[in-house]
């Protein structure tokens, strides 16, 4: 999971006004990381998006000053952003991903419903929703308020604006006795002027400034303010224009002030968690939501946006069209969606309309006509780490590391595998997709030459109608695995680095050898170098490669 930091330091950017949170990203350590592709990033990197980061910080890019991969390393932390880690080159489509969904969610201010007030001590701390105390309900986001901010809110027509315009229906202070008497001034200003706030009844100043009559203060606009609240039998006061309560959910004083969920779901998976974030501009509302699913999931959910036509835009993709499956509910627009295996994507409310009961916009099915098996044999070419080609013809689509070919079995980087193929007919009507099956770890896909995507989650399949001929088609499919089997497929050579050891388990290059700068002198038969060792002879291999089946799907268009 994201650190709560995430929560923090986004939470900090919303209530001042500033529309980008950075975080350092997919930090780590130990030979997992160099097991990790971009998928495996996936569904920490959506839930950091959906709790406010916006501008992800990779780690580690490390500087490598010779050509022999993988190379330096920082040590044995980072996840290996770098040009000798062998997907670095192929991840095209998920730093297209990653860039397309930051540039979304740094527009406009995030829509949080409630703020929690962080405490008087020091750290101040915010913390995940599952640590908010009282918890907050699903459907709704927050943010993290301190002292200096709740005094500079203001109340309009019952709501809590700060000078940024972040705007909040409640105020939420944690199960904790001790108010300073400051604290407490803001608290009855703001119940004065028509706030609601969830707090207990103090009873003394976590301070020793001005004791004792600092907690004689306490109690006396406790006695004020709270009245006779205790939380059990007496659970809200009103003051002024407003009321403050202590011992009601969070759900229930939401749904008394006619406030719905922002976003909410329905699904048949008991598990299924969907994770949202809601960023509004002054026309627009955008939310961003990510399925958990491995399996991917169908799910009807409903947004707080009230006639204006949804559009589903695809980051990965980079397109965008209108829905038209939508349907008005009291609380807002109900859509029926179907994710991909952890799949995430925006839906963005631009257009208005005056009645969606009445809209009735006409709507393309596209209806699976035919398949098509491209069965082996594949010609398969291996871009070796020396720069040539080991060249071979292929007869199953299978696991490298099954191969009986230690060349293959071992091999780490990108594989080119081609074929020909017939398209007897091609019409405006039709489209034609390319369904790779299973592949490890990503694809590049071109078709008579023409790169089409860069693939690096499943479901990999693409549209490639648009390169397609009438008669013969050229397919090739560049596939590229982790570094982690070739340095494996090393250590049962002879040893030609000398590591020393560093914990339990560890092991540090002691010197740099002297082939290193002249990798002529090198005489093991090893291919790679690495300043930490993370893997020997029997560490499991990897899987790796197009595993299939590869199928032509021809869908027909129908109104």
């Amino acid at each position: 999971k994201p650190r709560a930091d995430c929560k923090n330091a986004a939470s900090v950017a919303n209530t001042h006004g500033k529309n980008r949170a950075a975080a350092e990203a997919f930090t780590g350590g130990g030979n997992l990381l160099w097991r990790h592709t971009p998928y495996d990033f996936k569904k920490i990197g959506d839930e950091a998006f959906t709790m406010g980061i916006n501008q992800f910080v990779l780690h580690s890019f490390v500087h490598q000053p010779y050509e022999i991969p993988p190379g330096f390393t920082l040590f044995r932390f980072g996840n290996h952003f770098q040009r000798h880690n062998t997907w670095f080159s192929q991840a095209g489509g998920w730093f297209d991903y990653l860039a397309r969904s930051q540039y979304l969610l740094q527009q406009g201010k995030t829509v949080t419903d409630v703020c929690y007030f962080t405490g008087e001590g020091i750290p101040a701390y915010l913390g995940r929703r599952e640590e908010l105390n009282p918890g907050l309900p699903s459907g709704y986001d927050y943010d993290g308020v301190n002292l200096q901010l709740i005094s500079e809110m203001k109340v309009t027509g019952g709501k809590l604006f700060l000078p940024s315009g972040t705007s909040y229906h409640v105020l939420v202070f944690r199960d904790h006795s001790l108010m300073s008497p400051e604290l407490i001034k803001e608290i009855k200003r703001l119940v004065n002027e028509g706030a609601t706030v969830v707090a207990p009844r103090p009873s003394a100043s976590p301070s020793l400034s001005g004791f004792p009559h600092c907690d004689a203060e306490v109690k006396s606009m406790a006695e004020e303010v709270w009245g006779k609240i205790d939380g059990k039998t007496i659970k809200e006061n009103r003051y002024g224009k407003g009321r403050i309560i202590w011992g009601i959910p969070l759900d229930e004083i939401l749904s008394r002030k006619n406030i719905p969920q922002d976003f909410t779901f329905m699904t048949d998976g008991q598990d299924a968690v969907i994770h949202y974030i809601h960023r509004e501009t002054s026309g627009e509302n955008i939310y961003f939501i990510a399925s958990n699913s491995p399996g991917g999931m169908e799910a009807i959910c409903r947004f707080r946006v009230k006639n204006k036509i949804p559009e589903l835009w695809d980051p990965d993709k980079g397109t965008f069209q209108k829905l038209s499956r939508f349907s008005s509910h009291p609380d807002g627009i109900e859509i029926p969606l179907a994710f991909d295996p952890h799949g995430s994507f925006f839906i963005v409310f631009r257009e208005g309309i005056e009645s969606i009961q009445n809209l009735k916009p006409a709507r393309n099915h596209e209806q699976e006509v035919s398949t098509t098996i491209l069965h082996a044999p594949w010609d398969v070419s291996f871009h070796l780490i020396s720069g040539d080609s080991y060249k071979t013809s292929i007869n199953e689509l299978i696991d490298w590391t099954l191969h009986p070919d230690q060349v293959i079995k071992y091999f780490s980087g990108s594989a080119t595998y081609s074929k020909t193929f017939n398209i007897d007919e091609l019409r405006d009507d039709m489209k034609i997709s390319l369904d790779l099956g299973m592949v490890s770890n990503l694809a590049t896909v071109k078709i008579n030459g023409r790169e089409i995507a860069k693939l690096w989650k499943p479901p990999f399949n693409v549209d490639i109608t648009s390169a397609l001929n009438h008669g013969l088609n050229l397919l090739e499919v560049i596939v590229t695995n982790t570094m982690v089997n070739r340095m494996i497929g090393d250590e049962m050579l002879p040893p030609d680095i000398s590591y020393r050891p560093n914990g339990i388990n560890q092991w540090t290059i002691n010197k740099f050898p002297e082939w290193l700068a002249a990798p002529g002198l090198r005489t093991s038969g090893r291919q790679t170098f690495i300043t930490y060792q993370f893997f020997h002879k029997d560490s499991p291999l990897e899987p790796s490669g197009l595993k299939g089946p590869v199928i032509l799907r021809t869908y027909k268009n129908q109104q």
